[in-house]
This record gives C-alpha cells, structure tokens and sequence, in this order.
C-alpha cells in the first residue's frame, strides 16, 4: 500500500515553532501508531470488496 513511516512536510518558510510542531506532530502519530491502524482499515475495506 506504501504506508511505511510518517512523514511531514512543512514550508520552506517556516519557523522554529512551525519544525517543532511537525517534529512534535510525528511523534504523536508514531506513539498512535496511526500507519498501522490507517494499513489495517485499508487491509479490511480491500477483503471486504473482493
């Protein structure tokens, strides 16, 4: 599915605040484990139309 890790992505033009809210944001979503439930619910819908 290509979900393997989080990733950010912030302007070019952002701030120290603006790095330390998507370095914080990541980790929010590592501890989350947000790319397995998102792979899992992805895994489900898939069985379920085939």
């Amino acid at each position: 599915m290509g979900f393997n890790s989080v990733v950010i992505k912030a302007q070019g033009a952002s701030k120290e605040n603006g790095f330390f809210n998507g370095i914080r944001q990541a980790k929010e979503m590592v501890e989350a484990n947000v790319i397995g439930l998102v792979t899992e619910t992805l895994s489900k819908k898939e069985a379920v139309e085939e």
